[in-house]
């Protein structure tokens, strides 16, 4: 391999594999140094460099170089993206993920001629963030497990955790005991999930457990109600138009099962509603009050986002919910990946999916109440936000609270 002929566009992702795998070290640092004594600050053969001293050997001179280079060229992801794989591969994951998080929040994703450098740092990063899962899994065991024995004796109500055959898409269930009149708060776990994903999805349960105490203490609890008014507001919306139901009939489908099927998709609607503002409040506090967790929350969030539909497949093809309805579900899914993409500092980009879709306007509104709404979150404050978002979407009309028992 000739390094004086070498491509001054080459990014670090051909230099990492070039130096490591096929490289001649003797002759990548010589052609580094005389691109530096001509211009001290060329980006590429500082890269070259700094992989080059870690690959024989010398790694402080190399974590000197590297993060010399990341500073002298802010704006270049290929500075980042070095030091980060660097990092990783000599065991420093913490460090690693750090320069990754700094390469996400300074470099904008869309940069051109960078697309190739963000998705391995996208892959690096979640190769990281599996190394520190699995090494913090005992910790988090115990932090779970801890947060849970201070949460019965808060509540009054032992808490048990199953593992359960539930949807692809499903991380956990919960069945209150405020609610269920058991004597006991259950929680539900997709037994299909990696091992490494129950605490995450038990603490976020165990979240929304302590939601619903605190309202319940402040004498805030309510329950959703449907009066003979919201039923008939429900059934004039739920019902596909004519040129959808149309388009139904085309496979063989009778009336009868789709109008049973479009009621199935308005009541699934109305639970993601009321589902969705409570789980956006249980996974910040996961993420704020339990920082051990936060590379498996990473991962089983990821997980479940990409098990989520595909915003433009579905709007595309027949479907048995009336399409503004669909818009609304879709908008949803939305938010709640844009909720990922922030919590973990833009490292993913789930939302990218719904951004040129007729879904992105009504989630973008959907999301902008969720920034603005007050911090830290009072007792009832998700009433008001399910109120809010079904205010957005049109659907205040389906329902209204009563409230709840407290004995």
């Amino acid at each position: 391999m000739d390094h004086d002929n070498l491509d001054t566009q080459m990014d670090a992702v051909d230099l990492v594999d070039l130096l490591d795998h096929r490289g001649d070290l003797p002759s990548a640092e010589r052609f580094a140094r005389r691109a530096l004594a001509a211009d001290p600050r060329n980006c590429l053969a500082l890269n070259i460099l700094g992989v080059v001293h870690y690959l024989t050997g010398r790694e402080s001179e190399a974590m000197d170089i590297l993060r010399r280079t990341k500073s002298d060229h802010p704006g270049d992801p290929n500075a980042y993206y070095s030091l980060a794989k660097v990092l990783s591969d000599g065991g420093r994951s913490e460090q690693s993920l750090m320069v990754l998080e700094e390469l996400f929040a300074k470099v904008a994703l869309n940069s051109p001629g960078f697309e190739r450098i963000f998705s391995y740092a996208s892959s690096l990063c979640e190769q990281v963030q599996r190394t520190l899962a699995e090494q913090k899994h005992a910790g988090a065991c115990g932090a779970v497990d801890a947060f849970r024995r201070t949460l019965e004796s808060r509540t009054g109500y032992p808490i048990v955790v199953f593992l359960d055959d539930m949807p692809p898409q499903m991380g956990a269930s919960l069945n209150s005991a405020f609610t269920s009149g058991k004597g006991r708060h259950v929680i539900r776990c997709n037994r299909s999930f990696p091992a490494t994903f129950l605490q995450p999805l038990v603490a976020s349960q165990l979240m929304r457990i302590e939601l619903a105490y605190e309202v319940r203490a402040a004498g805030k609890a309510r329950s959703p109600v449907s009066t003979p008014a919201h039923i008939r507001f429900m059934q004039s919306i739920f019902r596909p138009r004519p040129r959808q139901m149309e388009r139904l009939r085309t496979p063989g489908f009778s009336d009868e099962t789709i109008l049973r099927a479009a009621a199935e998709g308005l009541h699934n609607l109305m639970r993601d509603l009321f589902n969705v503002p409570p789980e956006l409040i249980a996974e910040s506090r996961v993420r704020e009050r339990l920082p051990i967790l936060s590379a498996a929350q990473f991962l089983c969030g990821g997980y479940i986002l990409r098990r989520a539909p595909n915003p433009s497949q579905t709007l595309s093809r027949p479907n048995f919910t009336p399409l503004a309805l669909l818009r609304v579900w879709l908008a949803l899914d939305c938010v709640r990946a844009r909720f990922h993409d922030s919590l973990f500092g833009g490292t993913t980009a789930f939302a990218s999916a719904y951004t040129h879709t007729e879904v992105h306007p009504l989630a973008s509104r959907l999301w902008h109440r969720w920034e603005t709404a007050a911090r830290p979150i009072q007792p009832g404050d998700e009433y008001c936000l399910i109120d809010e978002f079904a205010g957005i979407v049109g659907l205040r009309q389906a329902y209204d609270w009563i409230v709840a028992p407290t004995t």
